[in-house]
């Protein structure tokens, strides 16, 4: 699954470097100065997170497809302000999670951590749990078989102590007793049905004396559940639940339809699934009734292969896949995962056609880079106007460092005048390339390329200030 999981990692780095990459410094790159690129277009422009943003409504990317989108006419500084100023509005949605109780629960629960080994003192099971009987840890490590009913127990927290009581279970995982508020506790109540299917998740390598070699024997299994519920209480009010549920008929298919649901308190998030003609995958994320995220994926090919990793027996896989977030900004386009596959695989052989690391790492990246963009067809989009902003590609770039470029003093001793004496010198500077690297950028209409992470570098200050007080806020560490 490594060549897969790389393929994945791109598109993931494509996402979440729209929002994310935001910061006060960025490094330098090609086109990092470089205002002529053409990009999308819409709101208010003043970064101030005024904008249209009512989000009362968000459609899938435009009724019309996303080829059919023309590009903004918006300079880049221009729709710099716009992303800004949508950001802050995103942004402004989440301004009451700091008040969000399911949130609350789960930031107690973090603190209280039941499962903190290395600080014993502080509520840390370790020995609380083997003084019941019930050897979690050594069982954990014994056992040839896992299941979610090993980990059962009730666990209550002890306000005088610190520490944590235990009881065994054979329904549930239960935490109660945690401080939430000055005058509320916490609970997190635990349930799952199991589907009786195995995975192997331990293999050995062992000596077999009848065939005279080494042969990979099992030494561990997971059960896996096809229900999991987990339940979240502030005081005796339910206010948040998470249900997964999986249609697991063995260890060599993939299930017909997983599903998640989990509500927290007035946020749900949603995640769906489907092995069928094409497969498609789906995810949201809402505020009451209104989309704040988006994903969704459809791929055609056998994905029962990919249980067995078999990746190149999967058929054809190809489809379509977009991120979409508060419908202000989104990554849409096709993919090609089999010929992109095929690529990676070629690729591992770079390693030992090389003398060097240094031409060995480079080679890679581009090919890796080259087989990603040959393999999908991307665009940064805005779904609320229907016009595109860059198409999304990969690059390889060097990561350099430059050493030198100042005066040292030593000081030597002078056998003529029998004294030390200070002398200066200039270290030249120089640059050496550390490693190569695989970057998303942008490719806007007239040919202009900058990497993501250089485009986000500069013209972010209102909304990097406005997340950073969002923060504080959240951790409660206003002034």
């Amino acid at each position: 699954m490594k060549k897969l999981s790389y393929f994945l990692s791109m598109l993931l780095i494509c996402s979440v470097t729209l929002f994310t990459a935001c910061g006060d410094d960025g490094p330098e790159g090609p086109g990092g100065d470089d205002d002529s690129g053409i990009v999308d277009g819409g709101g208010d422009g003043d970064g101030d997170g005024s904008g249209d943003g009512d989000g009362d409504e968000t459609p899938k990317p435009g009724d019309k497809p996303y080829d059919e989108y023309e590009y903004s006419e918006l300079t880049i500084e221009e729709q710099k302000e716009k992303l800004q100023g949508d950001a802050n509005a995103l942004l402004a949605e989440f301004s009451d999670v700091k008040d969000n109780k399911t949130v609350a629960v789960l930031q107690a629960f973090a603190m209280f951590n039941p499962f903190n080994e290395d600080d014993e003192d502080e509520g840390g099971i370790g020995e609380e749990i083997n003084n019941t009987g019930k050897e979690y840890y050594a069982l954990r490590s014994d056992i040839d078989l896992i299941k979610m009913s090993d980990f059962y127990g009730i666990f209550k927290y002890d306000k005088k102590t610190g520490e944590w009581d235990v009881e065994e279970s054979s329904s549930k995982l239960e935490f109660s007793g945690f401080p939430v508020t000055e005058t509320q506790t916490g609970k997190i109540v635990i349930t799952s049905k199991t589907s009786g299917v195995k995975i192997d998740s331990d293999i050995d390598e062992e000596w077999d004396d009848e065939t005279g070699e080494y042969i990979d024997v099992v030494v561990e299994q997971v059960e896996l559940p096809k229900e999991v519920t987990a339940k979240i209480y502030l005081g005796s009010s339910e206010v948040g639940k998470l249900e997964a549920s999986s249609a697991i008929k063995d260890n060599k298919t993939i299930p017909t339809l997983s599903e998640l649901n989990f509500k927290l308190d007035n946020y749900t998030i949603d995640a769906k699934a489907t092995k069928s003609s094409p497969n498609v995958v789906t995810s949201t994320m809402k505020k009451g009734s209104k989309v704040l995220f988006e994903a969704k994926a459809d791929l055609t090919g056998n994905m029962d292969k990919l249980a067995q990793e078999n990746l190149f027996e999967t058929g054809v896989m190809n489809g379509n896949i977009l991120i979409n977030i508060y419908n202000k900004l989104a990554i849409t386009g096709e993919l090609n995962v089999s010929a992109y596959l095929a690529i990676a695989d070629k690729a591992d052989n770079i390693w030992d056609d090389y003398y060097n690391w240094e031409d060995a790492d480079e080679a890679y990246n581009k090919t890796m880079a080259d087989g990603f963009n040959n393999c999908t067809e991307l665009y940064l989009v805005s779904p609320s106007d229907e016009t595109k902003i860059a198409k999304v590609q990969m690059r390889a770039k060097e990561r350099t460092y430059t050493y030198g470029g100042y005066w040292i003093s030593d000081e030597r001793w002078n056998e003529e005048t029998e004294e030390w004496e200070i002398y200066n010198r200039y270290i030249e500077k120089y640059t050496v390339t550390e490693y190569w690297d695989t970057v998303a950028c942008f490719v806007f209409e007239d040919g202009t390329s900058i990497d993501a992470e250089v485009y986000f570098s500069s013209g972010f200050d209102k909304f990097i200030n406005n997340l950073n007080k969002f923060i504080d806020s959240f951790l409660g560490e206003e002034e």
